[in-house]
């Protein structure tokens, strides 16, 4: 049944192509691709095939330049997952209780969790974007270290250090799903072990966005990594890169 299935659609996309051959969207992607790609390998034929058949599908529709730009923005997000209607947060919207260690996750957004205590995290809060970096000769370097996720450290004004982990959805009836991003600072010691620092200054979006927990004590825990035996080096990298900061 599905080799005959298959065999339809074929000779249905086969004759969309066909027709639509002289349209100006088709007409217009073969040009482009003849610009960029005069001797194309197998693996972009094969790509210009398949948006030349979705040109002739999106031809049979018969769009204004109204309808295409609404079309396309809704078609670009559910290629893509995202979802088109905001998040309800209800219990049905959430996996089966205690799946993902106690945490429920959302079904329609993965980023989106539900914690125990009934609040709800974002797992893109913030992204980072490495700028310095420190490493065990403790010079500072420039450098592009590409962005990431996930918890921080964060340094005030007045050199005090606490933790911040996924972001805290501080009013699930206004959220949005956007991420803030914010320069990180690396510290790396021993041997590859990395801590992200943040400027508490650089957060205040982030603040006014979602509930931030303070945890000092995660801080004491992270840094005596290997039971302390490397705290009071890395204390001392973190003042470094905080001069920098």
């Amino acid at each position: 049944m599905n080799t005959i299935k298959n065999f339809l659609m074929r000779i249905a996309i086969k004759y969309m192509v066909w027709s639509s051959k002289d349209s100006s969207y088709v007409q217009h992607a073969k040009k482009e691709f003849d610009i960029a790609w005069k001797d194309r390998e197998h693996m972009q034929e094969m790509m210009c095939k398949q948006i030349i058949e979705l040109l002739s599908v999106l031809n049979t529709q018969g769009d204004s330049g109204t309808s295409i730009g609404y079309k396309l923005n809704l078609f670009n997000k559910l290629v893509n997952f995202s979802i088109i209607s905001p998040l309800t947060f209800k219990d049905e919207e959430f996996t089966s209780p205690y799946s993902l260690n106690g945490r429920r996750q959302n079904k329609r957004d993965s980023r989106i969790f539900m914690d125990e205590d009934g609040s709800f995290s974002f797992n893109e809060a913030i992204v980072y974007h490495d700028k310095y970096y420190i490493g065990e000769n403790d010079n500072v370097i420039e450098r592009d270290g590409g962005t990431w996720c996930g918890g921080t450290f964060v340094v005030t004004e007045n050199g005090e250090i606490y933790y911040i982990g996924r972001g805290k959805i501080k009013d699930n009836n206004n959220f949005d799903l956007k991420t803030i991003t914010v320069e990180s600072y690396s510290v790396e010691y021993p041997n590859g072990w990395r801590l992200r620092l943040c400027k508490e200054s650089d957060l205040k979006e982030y603040f006014n966005k979602y509930l931030v927990e303070k945890d000092y004590n995660k801080f004491e825990n992270e840094v005596g990594y290997k039971d302390g035996i490397y705290k009071d080096s890395i204390i001392q990298k973190i003042k470094t890169m905080s001069k920098k900061m």
